[in-house]
């Protein structure tokens, strides 16, 4: 059987014709939730790898950059923790990570791929889930020339789709977003944390020290 060609197809040229996508204001004191290793600060800018199959879903090309963020600490973790082919986590790797909450100082205008009129511009669902990431980098850098500073997006590993994730776009390197004043808390992933990830069959196990060995049957 022939695999179904992809439903979302690539964005206008001209990025004028974006110009009208549904957007979204978050509003200044939201919390934006950013899950990052501990012995690196919260902001990166990613732009896109050499390897065009590494790398984030919604990265843009060199100078531009992107940061994936999330309104909750569980859409940021799923994000993370879900890449895994099983949802049991090592509970080394969640030590290695913290989360970093930080307020919006002021309103931020997204571009709502999670809203319905999405679709009258041709985006789709796949936008959220496919592995093209040339096609999806291809939809955040059209946006971002349409004047979005962020995106908003579901999460892949959400099949409730209730969960949102905030992908800010600017400059790349590491650096505070848009050159704002913004007021974050870091803390580490505690259990509270870990458990609330449940209804999504994650949990986390350290790794054992030493491994049985069992004698094959018959020798």
């Amino acid at each position: 059987m022939t695999p179904a060609a992809p439903g979302l197809g690539w964005p206008p040229d001209d990025p004028g014709a974006l110009e009208r996508f549904p957007r979204r204001t978050l509003p200044a004191d939201t919390i934006v939730h950013r899950v990052h290793r501990a012995d690196r600060g919260p902001w990166w800018f990613a732009s896109v790898p050499d390897d065009p199959a590494r790398g984030g879903r919604f990265d843009l090309a060199h100078p531009k950059g992107a940061c994936y963020a999330a309104l909750t600490p569980q859409a940021g973790l799923l994000e993370v923790l879900r890449r895994r082919p099983i949802a049991i986590v090592p509970a080394e790797e969640i030590e290695r990570r913290v989360v970093t909450s930080a307020r919006l100082p002021r309103p931020l205008v997204v571009a709502n791929a999670t809203a319905k009129r999405a679709s009258a511009f041709g985006v789709t669902g796949e936008i959220h889930t496919m592995l093209d990431r040339a096609r999806t980098r291809a939809w955040a850098m059209g946006l971002h020339r349409a004047g979005f500073p962020a995106l908003l997006s579901i999460p892949r590993h959400d099949p409730q789709q209730a969960l949102r994730s905030v992908t800010l776009f600017d400059r790349a390197g590491e650096h505070e977003p848009f050159g704002w004043p913004w007021t974050s808390r870091t803390q580490p992933i505690d259990d509270g944390l870990i458990a609330s990830l449940a209804p999504w069959g994650v949990r986390a196990a350290p790794i054992p020290a030493e491994v049985p060995i069992a004698r094959p049957p018959g020798r």
